[in-house]
């Protein structure tokens, strides 16, 4: 393109669509579910459980934050990434 003239492609963002609340409700029992997996390893990454349960990683994301509010056993430590502590076996 000429100097000052416009960049013929445009970058437009593309958006999640709203977080319905039936859908989330599904996509929380999904990764609850999930968590207790015998495979699941002790650091959840959002990315391995978008492309697991089927779901966007922002999708993934919400999920686990709702189901990290208030619980002992699951925490994020950075984004993108959880702790899951699951109870001794005695």
């Amino acid at each position: 393109p000429a100097v000052g003239a416009p960049h013929a492609e445009t970058v437009t963002a593309v958006e999640e669509p709203a977080w319905e609340p039936e859908a989330a409700s599904r996509d929380i029992a999904a990764v609850r579910t999930y968590l207790t997996g015998p495979d699941v390893p002790a650091i959840v990454r959002t990315e391995r459980v978008a492309e697991t349960l089927g779901m966007s990683v922002a999708r993934a994301e919400r999920a686990l934050d709702r189901v990290s509010e208030g619980s002992e056993q699951l925490n994020r430590i950075r984004s993108g990434a959880y702790m899951l502590r699951r109870p001794s076996k005695a």
